[in-house]
């Protein structure tokens, strides 16, 4: 038979193979592909070649050890390489990385190992039997040699008695060893009847009221036998969401600090079909679910749920609600601000919504420096204006800090960290005030911020971004979920009081055809040569009718419906003509739905 295999590799088209026993979809097998060895991954076996037969390869082997890939990943995969314009190769990379594939084949070399180990130990086991009951014949015949009543029968049949008893505790063993073999195997679980799920319900409120409705339709799902994946886009938001939901209900934690084994362990529990809770980043999309019923998108507005390097380039959120509507699993999104993508799925009736509690919106008032405000945006030109900025620090800032009984942390933007650290070691002493940048909050932020401060808030919203006013509302409401006190410092002071509503904002797109009215395409150029590079995005730009096209880039805000696929297939196919009729390759990316 002949099939496909999907290589991780970035290829355009997939291998054709050939061999001789039945094999499925989804299996993994060994192959060679340009004199280097590969397991990959069958993804079709009803192939009529086109090629000559003789030239196809034989697959070594095929890795029966190794599990296999489910449908329901599978079709997850194809999704993302359509969507994102990239090889399927590169998705199955990034669901099974180098380190992935390492583990699971070391996994079953030791399991081989202990497998070989307990065949030689029953083989022991049996032989003692074997040499028992071949001892019990032998007495038994001389048994019979000899008369009755003499000495020397009575101590054959003494030796007999013994011999009986030592065979009947050998085949005990043999027996308690071959039931400890059957109830290692995994055990069936029954999966009750799924519940028809809803449409996709916007959770909108803080973190404390979400981890509350999480908490309850988390166990909820767990008792009817169903599995949940709850994301979030950063690590130190999986730790703060992790300490507001019911600690009662046991959830596994899957993120870049887990170990190899802490990630097979999780995945083994979903392959299993038993009821589990997965508490995870954007690439917990790829772990094997059987029976998933339940996916919770927290701070779903939040940019780091796009894989920006290397391919594929998806968005979690997206993909998320992808892999919902393949498992038929129920999908709840939340935040405090949400996304103008959910406020348009809203309002088109795609989504239901469901307000928590009352947002918090920094008025005018927040401008009076003798209270301590949960939120208080700082203008800065107007404090400069008063001689109320110290260097970055506002004098309304530093009399917070001076305030502040607990842990006090400030965001910094363009500044020099030494300098900004320097500064504050000054005022406050040192060690009071932690610098960190925007990353570093959300990947290890401090549990116990009381107060926390944004110096330059204008150093994350680019002036030629048409997202600015949307990111700045959502940066704020992100920053509360690690402080109940937060001041931002900036030059732009109405973008964060929230001055223009989000109708406002999506009449905006819509006359302008921005997303999310529209599907943005990118096509960025690697190239230290100018003049070469010039020459390639001319080249490109008339791969699609109104290309916006940047010293680096050309960008298109493709028109949503019936034709975008076919509109991002022609961006795909001309790039890919570039590279082969140009040997352009490794200096362009495609970046679809770009953050």
């Amino acid at each position: 038979m002949y099939l496909q295999v999907i290589l991780p590799l970035k290829l355009n088209w997939a291998p054709t193979y050939k061999a001789d026993a039945q094999i499925f979809r989804g299996q993994r097998v060994r192959v060679i592909f340009a004199r280097k060895e590969y397991v990959g991954v069958v993804s079709r076996t009803d192939v009529q070649p086109d090629l000559d037969p003789a030239k196809i390869l034989s697959i070594i082997s095929v890795e029966e050890r190794l599990p296999v890939i489910s449908e329901a990943e599978l079709r997850l995969w194809e999704f993302i390489a359509g969507y994102y314009l990239c090889s399927i190769g590169e998705v199955y990379k990034a669901a099974y990385p180098s380190m992935k594939l390492h583990s699971e084949e070391v996994v079953v070399a030791t399991e081989e190992r202990r497998e070989a180990s307990r065949l030689r130990k029953l083989e022991v086991m049996q032989a003692r039997v074997s040499r028992l009951e071949i001892r019990l014949k032998d007495k038994e015949a001389a048994i019979l040699e000899k008369k009755e009543g003499t000495k020397a029968r009575a101590e054959l049949e003494a030796a007999r008695e013994k011999t009986v008893l030592e065979l009947e505790a050998a085949k005990k063993a043999v027996e308690a060893f071959l039931a400890q073999d059957e109830s290692e195997d995994a055990p069936i679980i029954e999966k009750a009847p799924k519940p028809i799920p809803g449409k996709p319900m916007l959770l909108q409120g803080n973190m404390q009221s979400r981890a509350a409705e999480y908490s309850q339709i988390i166990r909820e799902t767990l008792g009817r036998g169903g599995q949940v994946l709850v994301l979030t886009p950063e690590k130190a938001l999986c730790s703060a969401l992790a300490g507001k939901l019911d600690g009662s209900i046991p959830v596994m934690r899957c993120n870049s600090d887990c170990t190899a084994a802490q990630r097979r362990k999780v995945a083994d529990a979903l392959r299993s079909g038993s009821p589990a809770a997965v508490l995870g980043n954007r690439s917990c999309i790829f772990l094997p679910f059987s029976n998933l019923q339940l996916i919770i998108i927290d701070e779903e507005q939040d940019s780091s749920y796009k894989q920006t390097e290397p391919a594929p380039r998806y968005n979690g959120r997206d993909c998320a609600l992808a892999l919902g509507s393949i498992h038929s699993a129920q999908v709840v999104l939340g935040s405090a601000s949400p996304s103008l993508e959910t406020e348009l799925n809203v309002i088109g009736g795609k989504f239901t919504r469901r307000t928590l509690d009352a947002m918090t919106v920094a008025p005018e008032a927040f401008y009076d420096a003798d209270e301590d405000l949960p939120l208080e945006i700082i203008d800065i030109p107007a404090e400069r204006r008063k001689r109320g900025m110290v260097d970055a620090l506002s004098r309304k800032l530093i009399g917070r800090v001076n305030r502040c009984k607990g842990t006090a942390v400030f965001i910094r933007g363009w500044e020099n960290a030494e300098e900004i650290q320097a500064q504050c070691n000054e005022l406050f002493g040192s060690g009071e005030v932690k610098v960190m940048s925007l990353p570093e909050l959300k990947r290890s932020a401090p549990s116990d911020i009381e107060l926390l401060a944004v110096l330059q808030a204008d150093a994350f919203l680019s002036k030629d971004d048409f997202r600015s006013d949307e990111k700045a509302l959502q940066l704020v409401a992100m920053l509360q979920n690690f402080s109940a006190e937060v001041v931002i410092q900036t030059a732009v002071s109405d973008r964060f009081r929230g001055t223009r509503s989000m109708q406002e904002l999506l009449k905006e797109r819509k006359d302008f055809s921005l997303p999310p009215y529209s599907r943005a395409v990118e096509v960025i150029l690697q190239d230290n040569d100018e003049v070469r590079k010039q020459r390639m995005l001319r080249i490109l730009s008339g791969a699609c009718p109104a290309p916006i096209v940047m010293p680096d880039r050309i960008r298109w805000n493709l028109p949503r419906g019936t034709r975008l696929q076919g509109s991002k297939s022609a961006i795909a196919a001309a790039v890919a003509g570039l590279e082969s009729k140009e040997k352009y390759i490794g200096h362009i990316i495609i970046d679809v739905d770009p953050a």
